[in-house]
């Protein structure tokens, strides 16, 4: 999450902050099921109940299903099954006077987003989640083989930084 908020910054990695936000609901839906792994439905419903609230609900589970769906597996912005039509992420700095219907809203045009603003809201959100679940048996057993980075310590890599 630190890595998404990190290249949220930059303009040019747009794409890769924008792919991280994404996969965020598939990665904690699969940490809290009882066999660590997720589903179209417990990706929708991971999104329905931590981030659509902070976004008025104008973007559902369905709807980021859909769209992650269509940006990582097609490149497109645009998915049969969506009930948007398209939806554009609008880059560049979110000013201090900016309400919450410049960040995210949708028209005849479809759904717009901030960038920088939903990246903020998966990541905002996955840490809320994470505070509430890191405790229970099934988080714990399901992070204890999730991939992440290993400072040398890691056979045969021993003085090298591995992520596995």
């Amino acid at each position: 999450m630190d890595e998404i908020e990190r290249v949220t910054q930059s303009l040019e990695a747009s794409y890769l902050a924008l792919a991280g936000a994404l996969i965020i609901p598939d990665l904690c839906a699969a940490l809290e099921s009882p066999r660590g792994g997720t589903t179209p439905e417990r990706y929708q419903r991971w999104f329905d109940e931590n981030v659509a609230p902070k976004c008025q609900r104008l973007i559902t589970g369905e709807d980021c299903y859909w769209f992650r769906s269509a940006f990582l597996h097609q490149g497109s912005s645009q998915h049969p099954g969506a009930k948007y039509k398209r939806v554009f992420f609008v880059e560049g700095a979110i000013g201090l006077d900016m309400g919450t219907w410049r960040r995210i809203h949708a028209d005849q045009y479809g759904l717009h987003l901030h960038i920088a603003y939903f990246c903020e809201l998966m990541v905002s959100s996955a840490r809320d989640w994470l505070d509430r679940v890191r405790d229970t048996d099934v988080f714990r057993a399901n992070y204890d083989r999730f991939m992440r980075r290993h400072y040398f310590d890691i056979e045969p890599y021993s003085g090298m930084s591995v992520i596995t």
